[in-house]
């Protein structure tokens, strides 16, 4: 699915009705919080650029790196779900607003952990 066709149902929090790659629901996941918290005004335009620019690089990087990358590495896909769901839980158990939520529990540091978690799936 192209992006464009992406951006339309995450803005519109309509469902997606085809099969679509684990990056695309990824994306389209990321891009339809992004969109709800700019609506609900958690967030300003500057800000819902920017995080929306970081994610569709990691789309189009993801989607290069599945072509050009040699080595297999095995993900321990559970792991990682169960690992990003308990920090999901932590960041938005931390305050009903997006500036509650920041300040107990910053976002970069919400980002880092994510991220450390998926790097030691590839290990496991």
């Amino acid at each position: 699915m192209d992006i464009k066709t992406l951006d339309r149902l995450a803005k519109n929090n309509r469902p997606i009705r085809q099969k679509i790659t684990l990056q695309e629901r990824c994306y389209y996941v990321a891009m339809r919080g992004l969109y709800s918290q700019y609506k609900s005004g958690e967030i300003d335009l500057a800000q819902a650029e920017h995080d929306k620019e970081v994610v569709e690089d990691a789309l189009y990087l993801c989607k290069s790196n599945k072509t050009s990358n040699k080595q297999v590495m095995h993900l321990n896909k559970e792991a990682v779900v169960d690992a990003v769901l308990l920090e999901l839980g932590r960041y938005v158990s931390c305050g009903a607003t997006y500036q509650e939520r920041e300040k107990a529990y910053p976002r970069l540091l919400f980002e880092k952990r994510i991220i450390e978690v998926i790097d030691k799936a590839y290990e496991a």
